[in-house]
């Protein structure tokens, strides 16, 4: 599952010696921070890439990335976030999930089977999963075994930016060099050994049969998916021909593309429309899970295309979002005062005895992270 948000803008000045004319390149920078103003993310994206290094393009360019992946809320048969202390919230979390009270600067964060994984500060990955090595090596079956080189490889990971996976059967981590480091049971060898070549990706996305990765140059590149169905194989044929692409979103049904012109292309089954995006626009993070794909737009409302409609729908009247995620059969929304809201259907330990509710405590989310990206403010004196 992937998850986006859409983050508030910080801006430090930056004071621009003399009052001569404005070169190309600088008028160009001064489009990109235009376009950050008005939340065109991708766009932004678009304009900076051609910059190279010039001024703080890089680190611009790495932040909206972030912005566009982002990762401070996740949903799964649980639901966390990130608070804005760096310490997290969670409900619904496995009985035997080690918790989070030790974890603190977490900054990213992703759901798999009701257990979490973050990314601390020093891009160290840490879970709430209570297995480990030995109590594997102890199992007698294959499985157990298959899942001990994720564990370890996991451990020696050091400059995370982005996690992928289904922990402890998968695991996909982008590092802050642009390369893309993988560990799996659910893939071949040679499927996995395939993303050690990647270079200057800025966004990854993983199902359980295939791992997706978008380049700097915006195209993408794709490892695994052998084993899955013959439109499932095509699908992933043709998102490798994809262009101008920013950020990635992957299921098993299908795979999503969000584009530099705020445009969505999609490729899969589409047995319920999940591919339905062609008239999309002015979206800035996408969502991807089973037979369904939501967009968030600029303005802060999301829109939504396949299976869940009727379990979802609500989800067109969410406004102020900043960041979206998709589980199965509900979606969580971060708003910009840091509050989170919850559409769908799913069993929740928070739910009233009677079962005539589903929906989860979401209201006691608060204080959540809404980042900031920092970028220079031109003057114009």
């Amino acid at each position: 599952m992937i998850r986006s948000m859409r983050i508030g803008i910080f801006m430090t000045l930056v004071i621009i010696a003399g009052c001569g004319g404005v070169d190309k390149e600088e008028k160009a920078y001064r489009d990109a921070l235009a376009l950050i103003e008005k939340h065109s993310y991708p766009q932004a994206v678009g304009v900076l890439s051609e910059l190279g290094n010039y001024r703080d393009s890089v680190s611009i360019r790495s932040q909206l990335y972030d912005i566009m992946n982002g990762k401070t809320i996740a949903a799964d048969s649980n639901i966390a976030a990130i608070k804005s202390d760096g310490t997290i919230m969670e409900i619904d979390a496995m009985e035997n999930a080690t918790g989070t009270n030790d974890w603190r600067s977490i900054r990213s964060l992703s759901a798999s089977d009701g257990y979490l994984t973050g990314i601390d500060e020093f891009g160290t990955v840490v879970t709430t999963n209570p297995v480990d090595i030995a109590e594997l090596e102890a199992c007698t079956t294959n499985s157990c075994w298959a899942m001990i080189p994720t564990i370890k490889e996991t451990q020696e990971w050091r400059h995370v930016t982005t996690f992928e996976g289904h922990y402890p059967q998968s695991a996909v981590a982008l590092f802050e060099d642009g390369t893309v480091r993988a560990a799996s049971s659910l893939m071949t060898n040679d499927e996995v050994d395939a993303v050690k070549s990647w270079q200057k990706i800025v966004s990854i996305a993983e199902s359980r049969s295939y791992i997706a990765g978008v380049k700097e140059d915006g195209t993408v590149v794709i490892a695994g998916g052998d084993d899955l169905i013959f439109e499932m194989k095509a699908a992933l044929d043709e998102a490798r021909q994809w262009t101008n692409i920013a950020t990635i979103s992957a299921s098993d049904s299908h795979i999503v593309g969000l584009k530099r012109d705020g445009t969505v292309v999609a490729a899969g089954i589409n047995k319920f429309g999940e591919c339905r995006v062609e008239e999309w626009k002015d979206i800035i993070a996408v969502a991807a899970d089973w037979y369904y794909t939501i967009g968030l737009k600029r303005d802060g409302t999301v829109v939504v295309t396949g299976n869940k409609l009727h379990e979802i729908g609500s989800i067109n009247n969410w406004r102020d979002i900043v960041e979206i995620d998709a589980s199965t059969s509900y979606a969580i929304g971060l708003k910009s005062d840091g509050t989170l809201v919850f559409a769908g259907d799913r069993d929740s330990a928070n739910a009233s005895e009677d079962n005539t509710s589903r929906m989860p405590d979401v209201l006691r989310f608060s204080e959540l992270l809404v980042p900031s990206v920092q970028v220079s403010e031109i003057d114009e004196s």
